[in-house]
This record gives structure tokens, sequence and C-alpha cells, in this order.
């Protein structure tokens, strides 16, 4: 049996990171076309099946990140 519990708020990182200054704007890809980037986001970011490559048909095929923690050179999306 699964059950599921939800987490105290103090497991939950809210305190938001931004990009470098040079990360931001529209970034153009052969393979992924356009991914926008702001201060703290991250626009049309493709979604492809791991397996095939190749977009996925049904539901989203592109999705939109927040930065939510940085730590070092390494940043946390969701």
């Amino acid at each position: 049996m699964l059950k599921l519990m939800p987490l105290p708020h103090s497991y939950i990182s809210v305190q938001g990171c931004t990009f470098p200054a040079d990360f931001k704007g529209a970034w153009t890809t052969t393979v992924d076309g356009e991914i926008l980037v702001n201060a703290t986001h991250v626009f049309n970011y493709p979604i492809v099946s791991r397996t095939s490559g190749q977009p996925f048909k049904a539901g989203y095929s592109r999705m939109n990140f927040s930065c939510v923690e940085k730590q070092d050179s390494k940043y946390l999306l969701r």
C-alpha cells in the first residue's frame, strides 16, 4: 500500500534564485528551437522522450521552469 503524506513547509525551499545576466535572452538551437530565459525563469523548454528523442505527442510538449535554488554553479529548477 502506498501512503502519500504532505511535506512540512520546512522541507520545501521557496527562497528562489536568479540566473547570471549572460544567461538571459532568447536562445536558439537546431534541435530544441527557441528557449527564453529571464532573471528567474526558463520558458518554452522542450519535453522529449528519452528513448526516441522525439517530442511527446500527447500532453505538454514544452514547459516553463522557475529557478528555485542555486548552489555553486548548479541551479535547481521547478
